[in-house]
């Protein structure tokens, strides 16, 4: 049976229109991920007063001593909002133990304890990557916050001391489980992370 020219071209359409179709619900599984693992997150980002290294040294202290202060804080909590109001609920104590770790070292500066929306490039922490966009972030600001910075995941809990098994449950837990395969690269998701990135830096661009 011939197939005409014509013929030929709704074939070649239809197949465009259904590849289409497909990559359309690929690309959007990605972003819909991507968008529940920045709501679903607490990142916790300390800021040193400067790149000396006396200040860099007391920032990693003061990191440590918050991540083990509040190392429990989260156990109970199933979302990331409720994660927040546990921080907002702990501010001031999390501003006294960094200004705490500050005064034993001799550091005659303060410290500054935000919780507020911020933007992350992508980045990858053990074997998570996370993709840019804004997270709502405990911003501990030593001094005048100058210096280069240190950043985890506060919840679900990654900071420390790497991404356990019980830790990736938490991630799937939290994320569910297109978030988990797009923040541990499983299952294909790799490549819808790749576009999101991609996507999300061109856009970015334009903002600014």
């Amino acid at each position: 049976m011939r197939i005409y020219k014509n013929e030929k071209i709704s074939l070649l359409l239809l197949l465009l229109c259904v590849t289409l179709s497909f990559m359309m619900v690929f690309v959007s599984e990605g972003f819909n991920a991507a968008h529940t693992v920045r709501e679903e997150s607490l990142r916790l980002h300390v800021l040193a007063d400067t790149d000396s290294e006396a200040d860099q040294a007391v920032k990693l202290k003061v990191r440590d001593a918050i991540l083990e202060e509040t190392g429990d804080m989260f156990i109970s909590c199933a979302s990331a909002s409720e994660a927040v109001n546990r921080v907002l609920e702990k501010k001031e104590e999390i501003k006294e133990i960094a200004e705490n770790v500050l005064r034993e070292n001799g550091f005659d500066y303060g410290a500054e304890v935000l919780v507020e929306e911020e933007y992350f490039g992508t980045r990858q922490y053990e074997n998570v990557s996370l993709p840019a966009g804004n997270y709502t972030a405990l911003r501990v600001v030593l001094g005048k916050g100058e210096g280069h910075n240190w950043w985890c995941v506060m919840f679900p809990p990654l900071c420390l001391p790497a991404v356990t098994e019980r830790n990736e449950d938490s991630v799937y837990g939290v994320f569910g489980e297109n978030g988990g395969d797009l923040v541990t690269g499983k299952s294909g998701y790799k490549v819808k992370f790749r576009i999101v990135e991609i996507v999300e830096s061109i856009i970015e661009s334009i903002k600014s």
